[in-house]
């Protein structure tokens, strides 16, 4: 039987091969994706970096920074710390450039992953915060999954040692307490159901 990481693109093309490359890209993506999820962190990186290729030669700008950030990712879960922060820091320089807040929000939240794999909580709380400034106002998953993310980590710390953390990232923000407490309650509630 085969696995899914076995999977490969045919190399037939048709005449119109170059219209089909952003689609060739996808799919290149979309192996890395289930390369990752099979935890074969190596094909992961090979299928994504070909559609980075692509994608980069066809100036697909948003298309790029998410394969960047999903490299970020395979890296952060194959140990590979430095290669994880360098293109996550390249998805938050394209994002920032192109103003794609939410996306932009989303990279932070990979960085705070990343800070707490380093086992650098303080620096984690500033990603998080970080993403959380950029959607506060904005009512999405990610304005709600990054407010999941704060909670964890006050939950973990204390809210003396967060509102520390937060303020050293961001002096002229408070943190949004009444948001993460309900945050917190609700991780809460969600632990006392699993037991």
């Amino acid at each position: 039987m085969r696995r899914p990481t076995d999977l490969r693109l045919r190399r037939e093309r048709p005449s119109n091969a170059s219209n089909c490359r952003p689609c060739e890209a996808g799919a290149w993506h979309q192996l890395g994706v289930i390369a990752e999820v099979c935890c074969d962190y190596s094909t992961a990186d090979q299928c994504l970096r070909r559609a980075l290729a692509i994608r980069e030669e066809r100036r697909l700008i948003a298309d790029t920074a998410g394969t960047l950030d999903e490299l970020g990712r395979v890296a952060r879960l194959d140990g590979r710390y430095d290669d994880s922060e360098r293109w996550h820091a390249h998805a938050v320089q394209i994002k920032t450039q192109w103003r794609m807040w939410v996306e932009l929000a989303i990279s932070y939240a990979n960085l705070g992953r990343l800070r707490l794999a380093q086992n650098l909580r303080d620096h984690a709380i500033r990603e998080f915060a970080n993403g959380f400034r950029v959607v506060h106002s904005v009512d999405s998953p990610v304005r709600h999954q990054l407010a999941r993310d704060l909670a964890r980590q006050l939950w973990e710390v204390g809210e003396e040692a967060f509102v520390a953390a937060w303020r050293a990232a961001l002096p002229d923000d408070d943190p949004p307490m009444d948001l993460l407490r309900q945050a917190l309650a609700q991780l809460r509630e969600q632990a006392d159901n699993a037991e």
